[in-house]
């Protein structure tokens, strides 16, 4: 499988703009890639502003934009999109293959809470599996990147974990370690998507990148808007599963019962300065 990761500019709630970026990845990506992936919130940028840039059921324009691009260039596409559903926002993530069958909406388990993301969006409660190839696909987004658990649960039925993400660059660093942490621990193939550049609030730094199931890397982008093409081996993370079967050692049910048992953290109250959003 060929992959595609679209490290885009993304103008601040600008959908038309940012539509046209998307379809230029999609113009490279034809013919060189079987599935390409975009940022977390890709036409709008990281916005807490729901009512201004969120969609209701009635009229996913985003679903159906993502959805003619896949069908017209047989692409399999993953992307991030703002949804409004009974009162309440999702950050969400979608995955359509190249026949433009959409995937369940995948909603992000992490609010990120030094960016008030969780004051205004309701956090998911599920991971998603989608068959892309050979390979069986979980999406994720930004901040759930540091927790591991539900990628642990994705990897029972998943080979390759996806991260679509809005992450800055005063945090850059911390991306590919732990997306190869994520990589090892699921015997999976990982990759982040990131957006870069400075969208007039937050600079992002780009550096999106991916790492084999053995924790090796496989491409990692610079600064630079563009799109990032890397192959994957699709029989790897079954093969390694089976010489290698780390996960038929897992003990989740003393894991269920050590969380059970731990007094709940108490959750601090911060907001960094980066993160200020007038209203």
């Amino acid at each position: 499988m060929r992959v595609a990761m679209a490290q885009t500019a993304i103008k601040f709630e600008d959908k038309e703009y940012n539509r046209a970026k998307a379809l230029e990845m999609f113009e490279k990506a034809q013919g060189n890639a079987d599935f390409i992936i975009f940022p977390e919130m890709c036409l709008t940028g990281f916005s807490m502003h729901t009512e201004r840039i969120g969609e209701r059921p009635d009229n996913y324009e985003t679903l159906e934009f993502f959805r003619q691009c896949a069908v017209k260039y047989k692409i399999a596409v993953c992307f991030g999109m703002v949804r409004l559903v009974d009162g309440k926002a999702y950050n969400s993530a979608v995955i359509i293959d190249k026949d433009g069958n959409a995937s369940d909406f995948y909603d992000k388990i992490h609010p990120f809470s030094g960016g008030r993301e969780g004051q205004f969006y309701t956090g998911g409660d599920h991971v998603i599996a989608v068959k892309i190839g050979k390979l069986n696909v979980s999406p994720f987004i930004c901040y759930d990147l540091r927790f591991p658990e539900p990628f642990q649960a994705a990897s029972e039925k998943c080979e390759f974990l996806v991260v679509i993400g809005n992450w800055p660059y005063i945090r850059q660093d911390f991306i590919a370690p732990l997306l190869r942490a994520r990589a090892i621990e699921n015997q999976s193939y990982t990759c982040f998507v990131n957006t870069t550049g400075f969208d007039g609030k937050i600079l992002y730094g780009g550096g999106s990148v991916a790492f084999t199931p053995l924790g090796e890397k496989v491409i990692e982008a610079g600064e630079e808007e563009g799109l990032y093409i890397f192959q994957l081996d699709e029989n790897k993370p079954r093969v390694f599963r089976g010489d290698f079967n780390m996960k038929a050692d897992r003990r989740n049910d003393v894991y269920v019962r050590l969380l059970s048992e731990i007094k709940p953290v108490e959750k601090v109250s911060w907001q960094a300065d980066v993160f200020e959003f007038n209203e």
